[in-house]
């Protein structure tokens, strides 16, 4: 993470469209980096039982395309910074986010293994118990992600140290101080604002 610099005495004012910007670069950065570490835990723990891996799975690929998702134009990472080399990744995780993991689709979507989204109703002598078979990403799928993250990750770096290099906060910033971006008002503001409490 870039040190922030607090020695300039200057502060320049940034426009709520910039603010907005900076959140969606630090939003899609802190994504990427859970997704890293969901790809470690996994990739490290082969034995994990069948139910974290689901859930880790599935936070893997709703994390990941998030940021692209998120409501708010300025806020909302652009596909087209995706460089073509890592479009056919990118599609996939995209598919899988939106047809198997965000939205349960069971007519369009099946995995490597042909294995579509179902529920299954497993019947016992006093009564019955629905399951709900969802579609995995393998391990060989999940690798395919980590330069793509590692790219992303780093992008999102150099765009939010622009934006702090564009819009000092002068040597009114204190080391340590907890700051909060504002992404509502209008007016023109410093990039960091004292957080309130």
């Amino acid at each position: 993470m870039p040190a922030l610099d607090v020695s300039q005495e200057i502060m320049r004012l940034c426009p709520k469209e910039k603010r907005r910007l900076f959140y969606g670069y630090f939003h899609g950065f802190e994504s990427f980096c859970e997704v890293e570490e969901s790809i470690r835990i996994l990739l490290d723990n082969p034995d994990l039982p069948e139910p974290v891996v689901h859930a880790m799975t599935t936070s893997l690929a709703i994390d990941f395309i998030r940021p692209f998702k998120q409501k708010g134009k300025q806020m909302r990472l652009d596909k087209t910074i995706i460089p073509p080399e890592f479009l056919p990744v990118f599609s996939h995780f995209e598919m899988l986010r939106d047809k198997c993991f965000a939205h349960i689709d069971s007519d369009a979507f099946t995995d490597d293994k042909g294995e579509r989204n179902q529920v299954l109703v497993r019947c016992y002598a006093d009564g019955f118990a629905p399951v709900m078979r969802r579609a995995v990403i393998n391990p060989t799928q999940i690798r395919t992600l980590i330069p793509l993250l590692s790219w992303l990750s780093n992008y999102c770096t150099e765009k939010f140290t622009e934006l702090v290099n564009d819009y000092p906060t002068g040597s009114s910033v204190g080391e340590g101080d907890l700051y909060e971006v504002d992404i509502d008002s209008d007016a023109e503001l410093p990039l960091f604002k004292q957080k309130d409490g």
